[in-house]
């Protein structure tokens, strides 16, 4: 079977410029992206946001969503860390969880990287915020933390609560518990892998292979831009490029 052409080809773009900033645009009424205000010292050009009312800066109730967030999180892990601690089975569960949150994001990437638009019930704003991305990519690594990862904490808070309060099997919260956490925590991996000078701990766990780094997403953003898709740790992105994963779903959506 043969995938339909690519739906809207994307001008070749590094994942770091290190351009002299741009002349800030003017926020119109029409959809088209405009810079955020440069609050803070960058590298590079002028980020650009593609919502309107988007900003870079961490907000309060950004900051209060992810607490909560964490907080749930905690709750949980209260319940987990003594049985990982005892149980190699466990580990494993965990281990399994964290490469199938790679595989989803890489999924959940695809699709809204090629489908649908601003306008898209539910998911219009991720939409738009992922095709913007490729845009102006150097944007990200200028967000906030709590601004960054706010928006995928919002749905995952309860049921991180609801995983906190039932009485379910230990393995399965530690697989459900991790695969949210690194769902929440994948933006900003993302954004690690856009930084010039990404923290210290993020250096580490990218030379180790455990978190998605600049030269393995960098080919995300580089021609024919159908790969590279998982975000996490990219451990699946390998097997899935090989086999042309993301081509055959494209024959049938």
């Amino acid at each position: 079977l043969r995938a339909r052409p690519r739906r809207r080809p994307r001008t070749a773009i590094v994942s770091v410029v290190r351009a002299p900033p741009q002349p800030k645009v003017e926020k119109t009424a029409s959809p088209l992206p405009v810079s955020a205000p440069q609050t803070r010292s960058q590298r590079g050009p002028r980020p650009v946001v593609h919502l309107d009312g988007d900003q870079l800066e961490d907000t309060p109730s950004q900051v209060a969503v992810v607490l909560a967030g964490l907080t749930a999180t905690a709750a949980v892990a209260t319940q987990t860390v003594p049985h990982l601690s005892s149980s190699l089975p466990a580990l494993a569960v965990m281990a399994t969880s964290f490469v199938f949150s790679d595989f989803a994001t890489g999924v959940y990437h695809w699709a809204v990287d090629n489908y649908g638009n601003r306008e898209t019930p539910v998911f219009g704003s991720h939409i738009a915020a992922f095709q913007g991305h490729h845009t102006s990519p150097w944007t990200i690594a200028q967000r906030g933390m709590f601004n960054n990862i706010s928006k995928a904490t919002v749905p995952t808070m309860p049921q991180m609560a609801l995983l906190a309060l039932l009485p379910l099997p230990l393995d399965f919260k530690v697989f459900y518990s991790t695969f949210l956490f690194s769902i929440v925590m994948s933006q900003e991996f993302h954004k690690w892998s856009h930084m010039v000078d990404p923290p210290a701990v993020a250096k580490f766990l990218q030379a180790g292979g455990v978190l998605i780094s600049r030269s393995e997403h960098g080919l995300h953003h580089s021609s024919p831009f159908e790969e590279k898709y998982c975000i996490v740790s990219g451990i699946c992105n390998p097997l899935l490029d090989r086999v042309g994963f993301f081509r055959w779903l494209e024959v049938f959506f």
